[in-house]
């Protein structure tokens, strides 16, 4: 990336609206010009950018406020200054790994974002190409997710229940993959909680360093006090100021050792630690677009083998007509019985789908799950989930609800009407009607599978680009580190030779 492509955000600034609610504005600058965006900003630019590029790792920004910060600090938690910091720091390096990527950097999306003629980003919201972007990255075509097909609405989204229950010959080829994002967040998250507490305790540290080199100026104020008093000079005198003198120099030492630990190692390993999930949420992406696949397979055998059933007992109805027809030309008891049947009333009931029930009729996973799919990524003392912010919707109730069309509901619903208890008149129109669905199945059947093949290509190239960007990042983190330690260290061994 050359230097005139690198992003800064050069200030903050908190704005009150007529609610007196305070928000936070930070003011980027980039070859484009300065815009000013809110956090909200960038969260609705990282969704649109997941639409878009539903195969792409796109990076990841700081969290939404925790529960945890929102109940210490029920009033001053949005305009806490270390928050504000830390994510002034990380939506930088968000914007500067986004322009990494030729992809997102030739993105319009991106280019309008830093825009400075986009004064109002929620009004930019409202206009093509946002405009056109999918509902769903379960009901759109990956390849191109602003040419909608319309047989992507009749995508069957399975239950969320069946993904960890799922597994393929194609899943295990990913399975390595999965384990080793899994295991290095794991060990990343353990990692980000005792730098928490390092951290931590180089402030106290520093702290006591401080009383240390305060008491030991008094002291030694005192004492040249004392000495100048009685006209003598005590060479003790000299040694105290020095020691104080050290523990001066290691104060400083030590704030600088925790500004380098806190930007070259803490928030880098935070980052990383979301880079993950962001892998493992693609990972689980391409997982559900081959379950979606399987579950459409079942549905249109399952819909198959019952119109072969319909199809066989109207045959067999047709025969027994036919043959009852013949047997009433030969007997007036066998012709008088038939009339009796032709005069009563054909109930017909015309529902015959169940559609509050997803499931099909040997399942029973139709229950809401409300919660994400990655959200038993890590089981550690922190109970750390996969962050609102860099995960994809996989709500169940808000991927119902892409369902506007009750006939696209009907393709996929419960069958509850026993064959042998339709009428003719209803086996007649369910067969038209899974004739009808069939076709439809069939085609959504080869487009998806299509999806499958190039989300599946895709996500594969990413993984192992990504996998070695792990390996390489952890241990160039792991570099600094030692880098900014042997400093801090030598720093402090010159301070004290000096000051003795």
């Amino acid at each position: 990336m050359d230097q005139d492509d690198t992003i800064f955000i050069i200030t903050t600034e908190t704005f009150r609206d007529i609610k007196r609610q305070s928000t936070v504005y930070y003011t980027i600058r980039s070859k484009y010009g300065i815009v000013k965006r809110r956090y909200t900003d960038f969260y609705s630019l990282r969704k649109c950018l997941c639409k878009m590029y539903p195969t792409k790792p796109v990076p990841p920004i700081p969290e939404k406020h925790s529960f945890k910060k929102l109940i210490s600090k029920p009033l001053s938690y949005k305009n806490d200054p270390a928050t504000i910091n830390l994510r002034t720091r990380l939506l930088g390096s968000f914007l500067n790994n986004l322009t990494q990527e030729v992809e997102f950097r030739e993105s319009i999306m991106v280019i309008r974002f830093l825009d400075p003629d986009e004064r109002s980003w929620a009004e930019a919201l409202k206009t093509p190409p946002f405009t056109s972007l999918p509902q769903s990255i379960f009901l759109s075509s990956p390849r191109s997710p602003l040419q909608p097909n319309p047989y992507h609405s009749y995508f069957p989204i399975p239950p969320l229940s069946l993904v960890k229950s799922f597994d393929s010959p194609l899943n295990q080829e990913f399975r390595p993959s999965e384990l080793f994002f899994r295991r290095i967040l794991k060990y990343l998250s353990h990692l980000h909680k005792l730098n928490k507490h390092f951290e931590n305790d180089l402030h106290r540290y520093n702290k006591q360093l401080v009383g240390l080199g305060g008491s030991l100026n008094i002291f030694s104020l005192i004492d040249t006090t004392i000495s100048k008093s009685n006209g003598t000079t005590l060479d003790e005198n000299n040694s105290i100021e020095g020691v104080g003198q050290s523990v001066d120099s290691s104060f400083i030492n030590l704030e600088r050792f925790i500004l380098h630990f806190v930007a070259n190692f803490k928030e880098p390993i935070m980052e990383l630690r979301s880079f993950c999930m962001v892998i493992i949420n693609l990972l689980q992406y391409r997982k559900l677009k081959e379950l979606q696949l399987c579950y459409l397979k079942r549905i249109i055998v399952k819909k198959q083998i019952r119109t072969q059933r319909l199809l066989d007992i109207e045959r067999l109805s047709q025969k027994l007509e036919v043959a009852l027809q013949q047997g009433a030309s030969q007997s007036p008891t066998i012709a008088n019985a038939i009339r009796n049947l032709e005069a009563q009333p054909s109930v017909y009931q015309s529902v015959y789908f169940d559609t509050k029930s997803y499931a099909d009729d040997e399942d029973s996973c139709a229950e809401g799950v409300n919660n994400h799919v990655a959200s038993d990524i890590v089981d550690d003392d922190d109970n750390y989930s996969m962050s609102e912010s860099n995960s994809i919707n996989l709500n169940s109730s808000a991927l119902f609800h892409e369902y506007k069309d009750q006939r696209v509901w009907n393709m996929f619903s419960k069958v509850t009407k026993n064959i042998q208890a339709m009428t003719p008149l209803e086996r007649s129109l369910e067969i038209q009607a899974n004739c009808r669905d069939l076709q439809k199945l069939v085609h959504c059947f080869q487009l998806l599978n299509d999806d499958v093949t190039f989300v599946s290509i895709e996500i594969e190239k990413s993984t192992l680009r990504e996998r070695q960007y792990v390996k390489d990042r952890f241990l160039e983190l792991l570099e600094n580190f030692k880098m900014i330690l042997c400093i801090y260290s030598r720093s402090n061994q010159i301070a004290w030779e000096n000051g003795i």
